[in-house]
């Protein structure tokens, strides 16, 4: 069986059991046989899911390229509780989380399937991750963003993740609908609230540029590009981050800063940051401890 037929069998095969691998997984694989016979296939098939899953974890869900770190556990059975938690543990934070998800969705459809008696990712927990105090960004960093913004659709994704605090998600996915220019509100995130000045100029500019541009699209969606103006989707996630990228002031950070902004304005209060933002209780006390510990520390400089 020629390699190509068979990168193809197993592609069909992981697709169909809906694990939604990477084709780079057989790429990276550091022993290539040819199997022939179907049952042959089904071994190689197994092997390649075991270097898989912890190569892919060891990599993270988000880097393409398979590191395979683990490369030598041949077969999903050999993979043991040790093993799963010292993938967890060479890396931190966000991307520990990440590692222990993937883990555990595969292993949970391996056992599934009965590739494996047990799963060794059962009880494994991800230590929860205390952070340290959120810091506001410079103002020169912000004033970098808002000089990247010099068409429509920049300044009003910049405004909604700098004023409304909206997720880069949530800004591409928003519709026309969530918009009352007459009452002057909008909704982010199933909450309503005020349009300000900055973000309504922001949406008429934007909507002016958007019936120019394309007046006979059906798209809902309030930002449209010009591959969706003839869709129905939203528009795509690297288009939406593009222009603060590679700034220090990204969408992300334009949306932590705003929100510790608020609390730090209006007295480190975790119910009204709740209620402005529709953010849960855990998030709304990290904001609220990071801005006392902020004013803490102001006030101690101001003494010296």
């Amino acid at each position: 069986m020629k390699h190509s037929h068979l990168v193809r069998s197993i592609r069909d095969r992981v697709k169909a059991r809906g694990l939604g691998l990477a084709l780079a997984v057989v790429r990276d694989l550091r022993e290539f046989r040819d199997p022939v016979s179907a049952e042959e296939l089904e071994h190689f098939e197994t092997d390649v899911l075991a270097g898989f899953v912890l190569a892919r974890a060891s990599a993270g869900p988000a880097d393409g390229t398979i590191r395979g770190d683990v490369g030598h556990l041949d077969h999903l059975r050999e993979v043991s509780r040790e093993d799963i938690v010292a993938v967890r543990d060479a890396v931190t934070g966000k991307q520990r989380e990440s590692r222990i998800v993937a883990l555990r969705s595969l292993f949970r459809h391996a056992k599934k399937n009965g590739q494996i008696f047990r799963n060794p990712t059962i009880r494994i927990r991800v230590p929860r991750q205390t952070g340290g105090v959120l810091q506001a960004l410079a103002q020169a960093d912000v004033d970098e963003a808002v000089a990247t913004a010099t068409t429509p659709d920049i300044r009003l994704i910049v405004a909604r993740a700098a004023v409304h605090a909206a997720w880069p998600k949530m800004i591409r996915t928003m519709q026309l609908k969530d918009v009352d220019l007459g009452n002057r509100r909008i909704t982010v995130s199933g909450h309503v609230r005020p349009l300000d000045d900055l973000t309504h100029r922001a949406v008429l500019d934007w909507l002016d540029h958007r019936r120019s541009r394309w007046p006979n699209t059906a798209n809902p969606h309030l930002l449209i590009t010009q591959k969706t103006a003839v869709e129905l989707g939203p528009a795509g996630k690297f288009w939406t981050t593009r222009a603060t990228r590679n700034l220090t002031a990204t969408l992300e950070r334009l949306r932590v800063d705003r929100q510790l902004e608020e609390a730090l304005t209006h007295g480190a209060d975790p119910l009204h940051l709740a209620l402005v933002f529709g953010i849960d209780e855990k998030t709304a006390i990290r904001y609220t401890d990071s801005a006392r510990a902020l004013l803490g520390e102001a006030a101690e400089q101001a003494s010296q």
